[in-house]
């Protein structure tokens, strides 16, 4: 997996994520990365986009997995966010400091592309865009609103891949129920998406026809994730919208997982501890990352 392979993103990120504000919780990068990954896994690429941006942090934990030849699309109106929609989770974005923590992770801006308005104006500019290509993964953290939640799907399920992903922030959020009311309204109304894992706040939907491909993947690596490195704690019978959906969290794990440090978040640190460690459990580690890489 990318995680195995010293991702320099993912280190850099997370020497950086205390200064990169915003809600979503380190965790969530791991996440974030294993659904990259089945993407990547399934071949399906092209570029990324982010519906409310704030200060990065969730953007760009999921830009650490872009491709060669792939963009990042920030849409957010930043300071100049109108009148008639306040309703924000994490607050109004921050142009400057986004870029700033862009550029920490990266130390450029070559492949981010933004677009400092509403998703209502992006949608202006839908019929080009699409003509151009359409997005590999898209996520929802604007408008909180219902009407503002159901118009970001509308947007996001029109542009996604066929094989894509729709991330939905705060459908879970006890302090945002009209999310959820709008993802339901949405899910009733649209039988080819459907819900496939959720965690640390955020949905993944993907499409129905692909739905038991990527259950399957995700199936058979977050066992491999749990028991090795992060200790999630999933259930693979949790029924949503009529589909069985895995559920990530580390708030009821079982007690004999030891609690990780954020060092012990640092793959690409603790990929280079096992080279170099000439004990059974190392090389047996080693193999399995090379049998699943």
């Amino acid at each position: 997996m990318y995680f195995s392979k010293m991702n320099p993103y993912t280190d850099k990120f997370l020497a950086n994520e205390q200064n990169i504000q915003g809600s979503m919780r380190y965790e969530g990068l791991f996440l974030t990365a294993l659904i990259c990954e089945m993407l990547n896994a399934f071949e399906c690429y092209g570029d990324m986009m982010e519906i409310g941006i704030y200060k990065g942090r969730s953007a760009i934990a999921a830009a650490c997995f872009l491709n060669e030849n792939e963009n990042f699309w920030a849409v957010d109106p930043f300071e100049n966010i109108p009148n008639d929609e306040k309703i924000v989770a994490g607050g109004i974005g921050d142009h400057e400091t986004f870029i700033m923590n862009w550029i920490s992770v990266f130390g450029h801006t070559n492949n981010l592309k933004i677009f400092a308005q509403t998703s209502k104006d992006f949608s202006l500019i839908e019929a080009d865009i699409k003509k151009k290509m359409k997005f590999k993964y898209i996520s929802i953290d604007g408008d909180h609103s219902k009407t503002g939640t159901i118009f970001d799907l509308t947007l996001a399920n029109r542009l996604t891949k066929d094989h894509g992903i729709i991330v939905v922030d705060d459908c879970f959020n006890i302090e945002w129920p009209s999310v959820q009311e709008a993802l339901n309204f949405f899910l009733d109304t649209h039988d080819d998406l459907v819900p496939l894992a959720a965690g640390w706040n955020k949905l993944f939907l993907c499409r129905n026809n692909h739905y038991r491909e990527y259950h399957s993947f995700l199936g058979k690596n977050t066992q491999f994730l749990k028991k090795n490195i992060l200790g999630f704690w999933s259930k693979k019978s949790f029924e949503f919208h009529g589909k069985s959906i895995f559920i990530f969290n580390n708030r009821w794990k079982p007690g004999f997982l030891p609690d990780l440090s954020r060092d012990e978040y640092n793959f690409g640190l603790k990929y280079r501890k096992l080279k170099e460690g000439k004990s059974i459990f190392s090389k047996l580690v080693l193999k399995t990352i090379e049998i699943i890489s």
